[in-house]
């Protein structure tokens, strides 16, 4: 196995690489499996699948105390033909945090992207109780090509279901 001049070691990417996802995960054994299958189904707005070679997954689970990276890798194995990287770090604790981790992830990203000579290259990034639209990365490929610098959307999480409640009333609101 190849590997990159990057931080985390991570294989060289593939050469049709568009779109770098990017989880920091802690803590989230119930939720990464679910958040990794939304990621392994994306379509484009006919519902063809998106090819798999234009975009990887690198979760890092960072300071876990349960089975969130165990889990992410028993997933990668299962769905081989989706490339997803998983990287198991024990941050310092004054570095064991969604930003810190976030930034470790977004630089890994670059890395990537410009290893492959493409600065307009996307990172996309949610969290690991998260479950993205079918069309995330369709509609996020999209933008960027229409001409957006940055692309923002909803989420919602899988844990928090209160949160999901209010959200959704104020939605409606």
């Amino acid at each position: 196995m190849e590997l990159n001049s990057s931080g985390l070691g991570l294989p060289v990417p593939f050469p049709d690489l568009k779109i770098v996802v990017i989880i920091p995960a802690k803590n989230e054994e119930q939720h990464i499996q679910p958040t990794l299958a939304a990621l392994n189904q994306q379509v484009d707005s006919s519902g063809y699948p998106i090819d798999k070679n234009s975009y990887e997954i690198i979760v890092l689970a960072n300071n876990c105390t349960d089975a969130t990276a165990a889990k992410a890798i028993a997933f990668a194995k299962e769905h081989p033909a989706c490339r997803i990287h998983i990287v198991i770090r024990n941050l310092a604790p004054e570095n064991a945090h969604v930003g810190f981790a976030r930034h470790m992830l977004m630089n890994e990203a670059y890395s990537r992207l410009m290893s492959l000579n493409r600065p307009r290259g996307v990172i996309a990034s949610t969290d690991g109780d998260t479950i993205v639209s079918p069309t995330w990365i369709y509609h996020t490929l999209k933008a960027i090509d229409q001409g957006a610098d940055v692309v923002g959307g909803r989420i919602l999480t899988q844990a928090q279901p209160v949160g999901r409640l209010y959200y959704l009333l104020d939605v409606t609101y």
